[in-house]
């Protein structure tokens, strides 16, 4: 019911992919036990598969495995909060993150250190110094792997000047326009209410949740336990709304949104590129090589009659616009797939049995100034002192 797609992207290129056997199975699903911990539950519920990586996401319940590689995925982080018990799991051999800044932010050394110690006293309180030492977990494997585009469904782009032609919509604001964690958007959205930016329209945000059919009006396959089929009647309501989104982006010629105050690289940028909308935003503080020349750049400080001059001079250079679309299409299919995705993991898997430890930026990226929303105020570890995060 997730309108958030970065899990079900993964797995429908996993399932699609050649070299793979993929089971997708968790707690609250048919079958398991919640009495039984989840390295339990998987090997009761497939005994004759011996699986060659365990990738958890959102909560890992600390699986453990002697013979697959284990590989937690974090969530999101708007928050300044994803250094917790239930965010970490002590026992993987890899975490990976979908934003490169937060792998700074979150695991340096000495911050897995002092977690752990937390972790270990909370659970033994009785034991001494030097016993909670000995069962502290060493540092995992992380490594950034950012946001994909489904290649499969969003539109390719055609070639000369039927670009424009098939894009009716000069200019769209796409995403959530919440100030708090969008400014640049917000500033963007009262400008077009307002009519101060011109060609320009909200496409509204569709909300976090889909309705989700009943089972009464659009039946199930019957599947083996684990089998996961991106074509299955009970998904119909996901994939209609991600055709609709599909057409949103293919049918615009900007797109325009933020990087959020973190400034990271949102999926909006992926499947923009690969829909062939040209992108209009201020520049994430990662894989900033890709972004070089496709994105039209805009800051937060800018005001609305400045971005508004911006857009339509770009609006007017449709020579322009036309190589920014194929060449952010380009680097797109190169690198921000979904199944450039899968094979990240998998290389990330083989990275780990070579007994590589600390981090992997497949990208560029930028450790510097960076906010999180805490609810009344921003803070960030590395703009402490700046007198303008507050």
């Amino acid at each position: 019911m997730k309108t958030d797609r970065y899990f079900y992207d993964e797995v429908t290129a996993a399932v699609s992919h050649p070299r793979l056997e993929v089971r997708v199975w968790g707690p609250g699903w048919e079958g398991y036990i919640p009495k039984l911990t989840s390295s339990e539950n998987i090997r009761r519920t497939f005994p004759n598969i011996s699986f060659d990586i365990i990738y958890s996401k959102t909560r890992h319940f600390n699986i453990t495995s002697t013979t697959a590689v284990v590989i937690h995925g974090t969530a999101d982080c708007h928050q300044h909060n994803c250094l917790r018990d239930d965010v970490y799991p002590t026992h993987a051999d890899a975490i990976t993150f979908r934003y490169a800044g937060l792998i700074l932010e979150f695991a340096r050394p000495e911050q897995w250190a002092s977690q752990e110690k937390q972790r270990i006293k909370k659970l033994f309180p009785n034991l001494n110094a030097t016993q909670r030492q000995n069962m502290e977990q060493p540092m995992p494997f992380f490594f950034h792997s950012p946001d994909c585009a489904d290649d499969t469904l969003l539109h390719p782009i055609p070639g000369g000047k039927e670009w424009e032609q098939f894009r009716p919509h000069k200019i769209r604001l796409i995403g959530s326009h919440q100030k708090e964690l969008y400014p640049l958007r917000y500033t963007i959205w009262k400008g077009i209410k307002s009519g101060k930016i011109k060609n320009a329209e909200v496409y509204e945000h569709v909300g976090n949740t889909l309705n989700k059919p009943t089972k009464k009006t659009i039946p199930g396959q019957q599947l083996e336990i684990g089998i996961f089929n991106p074509n299955d009647p009970v998904i119909s309501h996901h994939r209609k709304n991600q055709q609709n989104w599909a057409n949103v982006l293919a049918t615009t010629q900007i797109c325009v949104f933020d990087s959020s105050i973190v400034r990271k690289a949102i999926r909006k940028f992926q499947e923009s590129f690969l829909s062939g909308c040209v992108v209009a935003s201020d520049i994430p503080l990662e894989m900033e090589d890709i972004f070089r020349d496709v994105v039209i750049p805009l800051r937060v400080d800018m005001g609305v009659h400045e971005i508004n001059e911006i857009l339509q001079t770009y609006l007017q250079d449709t020579k322009r616009l036309r190589w920014m679309a194929r060449e952010a299409f380009k680097r797109a299919r190169m690198h921000l797939t979904c199944r450039n995705k899968v094979d990240r993991l998998l290389q990330a898997a083989a990275m780990v049995l070579r007994g590589e430890r600390g981090y992997w930026f497949p990208f560029g990226f930028s450790a510097t100034c960076r906010k999180f929303w805490t609810g009344d105020k921003y803070t960030t570890e590395w703009c402490r002192n700046n007198e303008h995060n507050t």
